[in-house]
């Protein structure tokens, strides 16, 4: 009887094994939800975000156009300030400018002042040159001591024939030695050699080869002395060439500073001879007869018979090539007269 009871009874252990597992998960459960909602933001600070978000976008969007003011206004400083430098230069070229006029201007003022002086020293030189001269007035050219030559001969005293001719010539304000015995041997030296060369080589027309090499050699070398060199001109023929006397450095002639110190270039060539042996001709340019009387009274104190010839501006000394060559008398073979 008490074993059937006991059989009877409910056994309540699985039931609350279940229980207890379930209440277990339901625990675990709510701690994970806890856990979870505790990392979520509120809905208040969900919307706070949110309106700090729309802010800094609002923010950032400002910044891009005040930065995009700021380039603009940065580039207007920087064209200004190109402006202004533009024009500080261009003002420092104005007043460049202005000091350049200015001393051209007193240049051109001194530039006129000296061309007037010149010009009446030139015309009172002329005047004495050519006029009639006073009774009180000096001689200054003597017309015994100083003989104008013809074009193509000299017209010499007698006295001065048996003697050699030096000559010097008086162009751009200076006094140069002109030795045209000296230059025609050099020529004659290159005339020779290319003679020569066309000689030894052999040559169908004697007169057009050498002519060509002439040609050839003039403008590639020079030909001439310290002062002078030598150009032909006009030479379809050996017979018909001319050659042009050139001065290489219009200041390497003595000035008329330097011709009055005892001594200087002409004096000292005038040490080298001998007034019985020489007579000295000027060959005279219009722009040099103060140095012309200048260096005619130091001649004419060391008792040089003295001959000129007169020249006009734009005139060159020229020679027939031939003729010169074949001169005995290099001195008179140089025609004279207009050469523009």
């Amino acid at each position: 009887m008490k074993r059937n009871n006991s059989a009877n009874v409910f056994n309540l252990d699985p039931l609350l094994d279940i229980v207890s597992n379930v209440v277990g998960f339901l625990v675990i459960i709510l701690v994970v939800v806890c856990i979870l909602s505790s990392n979520l933001p509120l809905p208040k600070e969900i919307e706070s975000q949110r309106v700090r978000k729309n802010q800094l976008e609002t923010d950032i969007i400002e910044l891009k156009v005040r930065l995009e003011s700021l380039v603009i206004q940065l580039q207007k400083t920087t064209d200004i300030l190109s402006a202004q430098q533009s024009i500080d230069s261009m003002a420092d070229d104005k007043e460049s400018l202005e000091n350049m006029l200015k001393t051209l201007i007193n240049k051109q003022g001194r530039i006129k002042s000296e061309i007037e002086t010149a010009e009446t020293r030139l015309a009172r030189l002329n005047k004495k040159l050519n006029g009639p001269q006073s009774k009180n007035e000096v001689n200054l050219i003597p017309s015994i001591s100083i003989v104008s030559l013809s074009n193509d001969n000299d017209v010499l005293v007698p006295s001065w024939k048996n003697k050699e001719c030096v000559n010097f010539l008086c162009r751009y304000g200076r006094i140069f030695p002109f030795d045209i015995q000296d230059l025609l041997t050099k020529l004659g030296e290159v005339v020779n050699d290319s003679a020569s060369s066309l000689s030894i080589y052999g040559t169908k027309n004697l007169q057009r080869d050498l002519c060509e090499n002439l040609s050839y050699h003039f403008s590639n070398n020079t030909v001439g002395n310290n002062f002078f060199k030598i150009k032909v001109i006009d030479m379809p023929k050996i017979n018909d060439a001319q050659i042009v006397f050139e001065c290489k450095n219009p200041k390497s002639g003595v000035s008329i500073h330097q011709l009055k110190r005892k001594r200087n270039l002409f004096t000292k060539h005038l040490s080298k001879i001998s007034s019985k042996k020489v007579w000295i001709k000027f060959l005279v340019w219009q722009d040099s007869f103060e140095i012309f009387i200048k260096a005619h009274k130091i001649s004419k104190k060391q008792k040089f018979e003295i001959g000129w010839l007169p020249y006009s501006e734009d005139e060159d000394i020229k020679s027939w090539l031939f003729r010169s060559l074949l001169s005995d008398d290099s001195s008179n073979s140089i025609t004279e007269g207009p050469q523009g």
